[in-house]
C-alpha cells in the first residue's frame, strides 16, 4: 500500500484518538529523506520508532544546502525533524527564520552516534567530529555529516522507522497501534523489498509491536535500547560497540 493510503489510516485513527500527528506534507518530506539514502543493496536496516513530529509552521523553513550541492545534490529543503534532515541541529543553515517564538532546534546526536558507530574501522567509536563543541566550523561539521551518511549508504546500511509519522510523546499503546497500522500498511513492504540481511530494533516499543513479524525469517534480529535510554557512560560505549560489531559482521 502506498504512503497516501497508510497516512490516511494513520490520519483516522488519530482523529478518533483526539491527538496530533504531521501534516502529509511532513510525511511526504521524511520519505525522500529517507529514500535520498535508500543503499541500492541493503545490508542492515536501523528500524527506530519514528521521526519527531513536526509542525506545519517549522515546515515552512527552508535550509540552504548551496554549499553543499556538489556533495547532496538536489537535497530536501524542507525542516524536518529528522535525522537525516541535515537542518535538523543545524539552524545557522535557515534561509528563513522559525515563526514560533518557542521554536528549539536540538537534533537528534544520539542517533548521529549511532551512525558513527555503523561505519566506524574499528571498535574506538570516535563521533566527536559531528558535534558542535568539538567542530565550531558550519561547513566542515556538515561536510563530516554527509561523510558519515554517504558511508552508511555505500556499507547498506538504512534508517527506517516503524512509524511514518512522528509518535514521540504519545502513550505506549498509542505507539504501538501507529506502528502497527504504518507496518501493515507500508513499511512492511519496504523492508522485505530491501531484504537485508539484519535488523536492529531500536528501542523496545518498536520490537515489542513487530519481533513477531520475523519469527518465520531468514533475516538476523537485534535489539538495542533506545539511544536516550538511562544508562551509564559504559554502557552507552558497549551499545555503540554492538553498533559497530553488527554492521562489520553483515556488510
Amino acid at each position: 500500500m502506498g504512503l497516501r493510503q497508510a497516512y490516511e489510516k494513520i490520519k483516522s485513527y488519530s482523529l478518533e484518538k483526539s491527538i496530533e500527528i504531521d501534516s502529509f506534507k511532513v510525511v511526504q518530506e521524511v520519505e525522500r529523506l529517507r529514500n535520498y539514502w535508500k543503499p541500492e543493496n541493503t545490508n542492515v536496516i536501523l528500524l527506530a520508532e519514528s521521526h519527531v513530529l513536526t509542525s506545519d509552521d517549522d515546515f515552512k523553513i527552508n535550509i540552504n544546502y548551496y554549499d553543499f550541492d556538489n556533495f547532496i545534490p538536489s537535497y530536501p529543503d524542507n525542516f524536518v525533524r529528522f535525522v537525516y534532515c541535515i537542518g535538523y541541529s543545524e539552524s545557522n543553515l535557515f534561509k528563513n527564520k522559525p515563526t514560533d517564538p518557542s521554536f528549539r532546534n536540538p537534533g537528534t546526536r544520539q542517533f548521529w552516534k549511532i551512525f558513527c558507530a555503523c561505519v566506524s574501522d574499528n571498535d574506538k567509536i570516535v563521533y566527536d567530529l559531528i558535534l558542535k563543541g568539538r567542530i565550531k566550523n558550519l561547513e566542515e561539521r556538515v561536510r563530516n555529516k554527509i561523510s558519515i551518511l554517504k558511508k552508511m549508504k555505500e556499507k547498506g546500511i538504512w534508517l527506517v522507522d516503524g512509524s511514518i509519522v512522528g509518535i514521540n510523546g504519545l502513550p505506549t499503546k498509542m505507539k504501538r497501534d501507529i506502528i502497527s497500522l504504518s507496518w501493515n500498511s507500508h513499511v512492511n513492504d519496504i523492508v522485505l523489498e530491501n531484504n537485508p540481511k539484519a535488523i536492529v530494533f531500536i528501542g523496545s516499543p518498536i520490537k515489542n509491536v513487530l519481533l513477531n513479524e520475523f519469527q518465520d525469517s531468514s533475516i538476523e534480529i537485534f535489539h538495542q535500547p533506545q539511544p536516550q535510554a538511562r544508562l551509564s557512560s559504559e554502557e552507552h560505549k558497549e551499545v555503540l560497540r554492538r553498533y559497530f560489531r553488527i554492521c562489520k559482521k553483515y556488510c
